[in-house]
């Protein structure tokens, strides 16, 4: 059995990545992020950050492996391998002029879910569009042929060391043998031995590199109703937020209507049929709506249920799809205007995942999107995000205090200047 599939399959494991989460102990990388999120990405993705694990940048095209790994495996480097595009002509050195922004447990794990990083499992051939992928010894191979028998191409190149990557004499006509045409990855530089940095130097419990200076307010409430607006100091913190002339998307309305703003409009989404919506539909088929187009709405609020014990208790399970990976099987990818897993990968993605690249499509460039959630964290930076404010709303001891977000799409394309 591999070591991926024992550990999701709850083996045991003593690592230190396994220990409850501290924030005294906290390193500066982790500082963004929530202790209940820190403790569950350590729970499904800690294997994916062992030594030399690869993963392919569908975006940039690139191969990456995990070196340097500190903090009981919660901080690494995701270091970008040399490249053989012709075995002739040796491996060509990556420039390090873009170093890749994924340096946590928690930052991997949301690349993993929106598909921006793809596993490649040592010895297993790994299909990626049109082309597979091989990871074996030093080396990552990629190949055209997706048919290729990766047991054979093991046989031919693997050695009880694995293969040395520096070895072109010998690797490559070991491929040739096999009729196959590829491109090799390997560790940079090629063929010396990695050594792994020294941990850093304890660094000031004051805010770490790369922090946002971002608005924070502690409020307490009333304990809360089986819907999120009829509390009136939660309802009113997002109405405030409301501009003149804007169209904003309620994702998950529920029975409690919101203000519009003067000359603005609310639509309304809600899976519950019965419910006075615009729209009936799943939150993360959204952006497949034919009434909806890219680019067009202004704000979102996003309060889906905030676990899947509320979904069960306050909405009869009818929500369970919006806070569960397994619900994506009920959804009709191919209706969506962005690229999605097949139908065999959707539930490593996530529904949330899936809802905020809608989200994103839907969304005017400088748009907002309100979430409202247990866990504090709403559109992911690498989408091109920025958190504006956090609001935290704490019913005085009679319940879990809720966390309330503002994030702004600040990444622009060339389209949004024609």
């Amino acid at each position: 059995m591999s070591k991926s599939a024992s550990n999701q399959s709850g083996g045991t494991d003593n690592r230190d990545d396994q220990r409850s989460f501290s924030r005294e102990d906290c390193p500066p990388e982790l500082d963004p992020y929530w202790p209940s999120r820190i403790e569950e990405d350590r729970i499904w993705y800690s294997h994916y950050t062992e030594a030399d694990e690869r993963f392919y940048a569908p975006d940039e095209n690139r191969i990456y492996r995990v070196t340097n790994i500190r903090h009981g495996h919660d901080i690494f480097d995701l270091e970008p391998c040399a490249v053989a595009t012709d075995l002739a002509d040796g491996f060509v050195q990556p420039s390090k002029d873009a170093p890749h922004r994924i340096d946590n447990i928690c930052a991997l794990a949301g690349a993993i879910e929106l598909g921006e990083l793809i596993h490649l499992e040592k010895g297993a051939l790994r299909e990626v569009g049109d082309s597979a992928y091989l990871s074996v010894g030093q080396l990552t191979i990629e190949i055209d042929d997706i048919d290729a028998d990766p047991d054979a191409l093991l046989k031919r190149i693997d050695t009880p060391e694995g293969p040395d990557a520096a070895d072109l004499a010998r690797v490559g006509p070991a491929l040739s043998d096999a009729g196959v045409d590829a491109t090799l990855y390997a560790p940079l530089p090629v063929g010396e031995p990695q050594e792994s940095e020294p941990d850093s130097e304890p660094v000031s419990r004051g805010l770490p590199t790369g922090a946002q200076n971002v608005e924070t307010h502690f409020i307490p409430v009333s304990p809360f109703s089986k819907w999120t607006f009829e509390d009136d100091t939660i309802r009113d913190w997002v109405e405030n937020s409301f501009e003149e002339g804007e169209t904003i998307l309620n994702a998950c309305a529920g029975e409690t209507e919101l203000t519009p703003p003067p000359d603005g409009e609310i639509l309304r989404n809600d899976i519950n049929e019965e419910r006075d919506a615009d729209f009936h539909v799943d939150v993360a088929e959204l952006a497949g709506l034919d009434n909806l187009e890219s680019k067009s709405i202004d704000r979102i609020i996003f309060d889906p249920p905030w676990s899947l014990y509320q979904s069960n208790l306050r909405y009869q399970g009818e929500h369970v799809h919006q806070v569960s990976k397994e619900g994506t099987h009920d959804i009709d990818l191919s209706e969506l205007p962005f690229d999605t897993p097949g139908p065999g990968e959707k539930t490593q993605i996530g529904h949330a995942a899936i809802a905020k690249r809608g989200f994103d499509h839907l969304l005017k460039p400088g748009g907002e999107v309100i979430e409202i959630t247990y866990h504090g964290t709403s559109m992911p930076n690498q989408m091109g995000y920025e958190r504006q404010e956090r609001v935290i709303f704490d019913p005085v001891g009679e319940a879990r205090a809720v966390i309330g977000s503002v994030d702004q799409k600040t990444r622009q394309e060339l389209s949004d200047f024609l």
